[in-house]
């Protein structure tokens, strides 16, 4: 199944505004081939912005086997989280959770993926994407992933510090292994977020002792604090994601630093 903006639309995109959560049905634990997001706007509608604390696009309770969701050419924002999985055994399975050529900003404590109970995302694959203001991103304490592929990235305001020690991390997967490992090309890890004025330490990747976990030409700003578990493999640019962005307090993430070494080949491509 694909939802998408029609051509009547012209340059605009329709907006799905949720003011709750798509979920399965509740008997039978119905098999998909795919569900498709393109070229859509998906915003919390509540007022207020209390759907920061209620709304997601897809917050699965019920079991299910999903083969792909593909979120393409997207902008999504004010939401709880994106898609979860909290199923209690069998679960609801995503074979694979593709995100490509998104814009993502403003979404809270179940970040951009999060797997409990019974529930998980074998494949989770972030491309040419930009990221800002989310307390979490990806939390997967459970068995059943097989990878985790992060490649042409622009990240800022992600993840929210907290006070120690309870720091969140950029990934979650407490003792648990990913099988085929995490790898993270070409990516800018900007600022984290003091959302709550709780201050700007966070943790970078927390996995079993047997995930392989692989970084290339990926660099954060001075003003990425990663104490906890560091995120192996970056590199560091000298200045702060103000040096660096164009104007990242309101989400223009073009690189401004000429002298950057990673300008033309790291982070989301429509900001090179």
């Amino acid at each position: 199944m694909t939802i998408q903006s029609g051509l009547d639309f012209g340059t605009s995109l329709a907006i799905l505004k949720s003011s709750s959560n798509f979920n399965f049905p509740n008997t039978g634990a119905p098999v998909i081939d795919s569900l498709v997001f393109k070229d859509i706007v998906i915003k919390g509608s509540r007022a207020a912005n209390a759907s920061y604390n209620s709304d997601y696009l897809l917050n699965a309770s019920f079991p299910a086997t999903v083969g792909k969701i593909r979120l393409q050419n997207c902008t999504i924002k004010i939401l709880r989280g994106i898609v979860r999985g909290q199923t209690a055994a069998p679960g609801t399975k995503y074979g694979n959770y593709i995100i490509n050529n998104c814009i993502i900003d403003s979404i809270r404590d179940f970040g951009i993926a999060t797997a409990s109970g019974g529930s998980a995302f074998a494949n989770i694959t972030i491309t040419n994407t930009t990221i800002y203001r989310a307390r979490k991103f990806i939390a997967h304490a459970v068995t059943g992933n097989a990878s985790i592929t992060i490649n042409n990235c622009t990240f800022n305001e992600l993840v929210a510090g907290t006070a120690a020690p309870a720091a969140n991390y950029f990934i979650d997967l407490n003792t648990q292994n990913s099988t085929n490992g995490i790898s993270i090309k070409n990516t800018i890890f900007g600022n984290v977020w003091n959302e709550t004025g709780a201050g700007t330490a966070v943790a970078g990747i927390r996995t079993g002792a047997s995930t392989a976990v692989n970084s290339s030409n990926s660099y954060y700003t001075s003003d990425f604090v990663n104490t906890t578990s560091p995120i192996p493999g970056l590199s560091a640019y000298s200045g702060t994601s103000t040096a660096m962005f164009t104007d990242p307090n309101n989400g223009n993430f073009k690189i401004k630093d000429s002298n950057f070494i990673g300008k033309g080949s790291s982070g989301d491509p429509r900001w090179r």
